[in-house]
């Protein structure tokens, strides 16, 4: 009786994990935007994010746009957890070339740094 218990929560545990990898680089859905939305690039380079400060609008579309030989997955602080801003995490890494895109919906100051590289680290805040 454990035993099929068990099985039943590795199956669970196993979609949960598939749905969540396959909505991976998917753009979040910006619900809570009425106004046009803005798009702003934050290159991902090998040894830093650039612009490493960014203020931005509330409802502005961030693209995350790799430009290094490397993959980046910028995420929310702290790391490894993400804790802070669970929302701002594309769940995988950014492969060379390629672009994540993330609109920011929730005014603050939101540090963040590259899950696979944690030196490199950025800060964006989102104002009225």
């Amino acid at each position: 009786m454990r035993l099929i218990k068990y099985i039943k929560f590795l199956a669970l545990f196993g979609t949960i994990f598939l749905i969540a990898g396959a909505c991976g680089n998917k753009p979040n859905s910006a619900q809570g935007c009425k106004e046009k939305i803005t798009e702003v690039e934050v290159s991902l380079k090998d040894d830093a994010f650039n612009p490493s400060t960014l203020v931005i609008k509330n409802c502005t579309k961030v693209v995350f746009k790799n430009n290094g030989a490397k993959d980046h997955w910028p995420a929310s602080d702290l790391h490894p957890t993400h804790g802070i801003f669970p929302e701002f995490d594309p769940l995988k890494g950014i492969q060379p070339n390629e672009q994540w895109e993330f609109v920011f919906e929730k005014k603050g100051s939101w540090k963040y740094h590259d899950h696979l590289h944690p030196q490199i680290r950025g800060i964006i805040k989102v104002e009225d």
